[in-house]
């Protein structure tokens, strides 16, 4: 019980981290913004679609055994079909001289924090990965994490969001 808390929290913050550089890495710049621009223009449609197929996928695979092979390997390829798309958007581009410098000011805005390599392959298969084993942990363990991550989250927007260094920035109010 508390070995599956731990397998489902872990496994919770680093799908939350993956998420998290796909954001960073696709996020708008304010002057690029366009409010006439299409909804499926958006990076956030696409990573919201990835979402959802993602946990249908995993729902279909955990808890329906019986659905054929075939299946599964469409809705699959019907998953990772948003982040094909979103591979087509422009990313932000990681600032490699604060990187190699180690400057102090690095932050998430030059984008040196969340480097990673094959974006947005690598965070989405990570993704569709822990998903997968969140799913297939008891389903007590899954009502435990629920309760728990609603509780984090209530206390995060609460106080932490209004208390975040981040949101003292300048740069943040503008995105």
């Amino acid at each position: 019980s508390l070995a599956g808390m731990i397998s489902a929290g872990t496994m919770l913050s680093f799908t939350l981290v993956s998420l998290g550089i796909l954001v960073v890495r696709y996020e708008d710049s304010p002057e690029s913004r366009k409010s006439d621009a299409r909804f499926f223009s958006k990076y956030y449609f696409w990573l919201t679609a990835f979402c959802v197929l993602n946990i249908a996928l995993g729902i279909v695979m955990v808890y329906i055994p019986s659905c054929p092979a075939g299946v599964q390997g469409f809705l699959g390829l019907l998953t990772l079909a948003p982040i094909g798309i979103l591979a087509s958007f422009p990313q932000n581009q990681v600032n490699q001289k604060a990187t190699e410098d180690g400057e102090a000011g690095s932050s998430v805005f030059t984008g040196s924090i969340f480097k990673c390599p094959w974006v947005p392959w690598i965070p989405a298969l990570a993704v569709m990965i822990n998903i997968h084993l969140i799913l297939s942990l008891d389903l007590d363990t899954l009502c435990r994490l629920a309760i728990w991550s609603a509780l984090g989250y209530f206390f995060y927007f609460i106080y932490g969001f209004h208390h975040s260094k981040l949101n003292a920035h300048a740069y943040y109010h503008t995105l």
